[in-house]
């Protein structure tokens, strides 16, 4: 995975979290809502059905006990926050009005129903406020009687409900924090666990691509990327120039001195060419001391200029083994795309390197320690 697509999936990510968030909040406000009212439409019900049955049941002469539905909306049997109680007549006339006089919007009285109590959720206006009002109708009947006695409308406040139901809505909105917490967390570990794979991702593709001793690309990579690099110049023009290297008497070194002294030797003269090449450049490990290297887009001029810095700083490099000083030098070859012709792309690719190659066996005849070019 490169780091372009783990960050788009990381980003992805955290996008449907916050959507999912959205979601949840939504739906939290939506249930409370619903919850809330159904509960106050639910007591709104029960409050004026258990009225209706003890005004039926104490009713006397067709005529309604007003003092005892008074005494009723007074106990706490019937709490709940009235905003309006009006009570009619057989003739429709007012017996009795209690609360705040309000203008209804939508008004539900009707006569001669026996049996049910109608009800509507609606909104009223008293002065500048507007209050969510539920409203209940029911009809008072004498016993074997087809006329109703009275008619009895009821208006409960459900904006007042909130202390009532203000414990519920308390563990809703816990319930909500928790489920958000968890969340946040089971992310956060998401998160985690993308990153450690991603990094581990890393590690297994560099060790697959780099050098273990000196960080430089391997082999099989180095030419991976020196192919691409061949492809390019050949359709889209520019030049490179191949550098080829051998430490001078490696071996023996590491004979004298053993192979711990000769990884100390490599990983310095990795880093010279790191320090002295650009990071575009490609530099790769071909063999225990041969180092390839491609320096993309200068002349060869400029590529002998840098390959000559590299020489002179690896032979001034000072290299000690048990207090004594180790004289260690570079032989290098190079080759330029310029001087080639490109004919075709293996061709060019073949070129390159066997020219840069018989470069670096010419500089070793002449004793090591010097560049070659064609």
């Amino acid at each position: 995975m490169d780091k372009k697509k783990y960050i788009e999936k990381r980003s992805l990510l955290v996008a449907i979290t916050f959507l999912f968030l959205i979601v949840m909040f939504f739906l939290y406000i939506n249930i409370s809502n619903f919850v809330f009212h159904k509960a106050g439409a639910q007591l709104s019900m029960k409050t004026a059905q258990s009225m209706k049955n003890i005004l039926e049941y104490s009713l006397k002469d067709e005529q309604i006990d007003l003092q005892l539905l008074k005494t009723l909306i007074k106990t706490d049997d019937f709490y709940l926050p009235l905003l309006n109680l009006t009570i009619y007549n057989a003739d429709g006339k007012i017996l009795m009005e209690e609360g705040k006089t309000v203008s209804l919007k939508k008004s539900i009285l009707h006569n001669n129903y026996r049996d049910n109590l109608i009800h509507t959720n609606i909104s009223i206006t008293h002065g500048k406020e507007k209050i969510r009002v539920y409203e209940v109708f029911f009809c008072v009947f004498e016993q074997n009687s087809e006329k109703p006695s009275a008619s009895i409308a009821i208006s409960f406040n459900l904006d007042q409900f909130s202390d009532l139901f203000s414990g519920k809505q308390f563990l809703m909105l816990s319930v909500f924090l928790l489920t958000l917490l968890i969340l946040i967390f089971l992310v956060m570990i998401i998160l985690g666990l993308q990153q450690q794979l991603f990094q581990s991702e890393e590690k297994i593709t560099k060790i697959n691509t780099h050098d273990e001793v000196t960080g430089l690309l391997t082999r099989e990579a180095f030419m991976e990327h020196f192919k691409n690099e061949i492809v390019r110049i050949f359709q889209t023009g520019g030049q490179l120039s191949v550098i080829t290297a051998d430490l001078d008497n490696f071996l023996q070194i590491c004979d004298k001195n053993g192979h711990d002294f000769g990884t100390h030797i490599l990983k310095t003269v990795a880093a010279i060419f790191q320090e002295n090449l650009r990071v575009f450049d490609l530099i790769g490990r071909f063999g225990s001391d041969e180092i390839i290297a491609v320096m993309i887009g200068v002349s060869p001029e400029e590529c002998l200029k840098t390959t000559e810095a590299c020489r002179i700083a690896i032979k001034e490099t000072e290299f000690f083994y048990n207090d004594k000083k180790i004289p260690v030098s570079m032989s290098f070859g190079i080759s330029s795309s310029s001087k080639l012709p490109k004919e075709s792309i293996e061709q060019l690719k073949h070129d390159l390197l066997f020219n840069s190659l018989g470069s670096l066996a010419q500089a070793k005849q002449e004793g090591g320690n010097c560049c070659f070019s064609k």
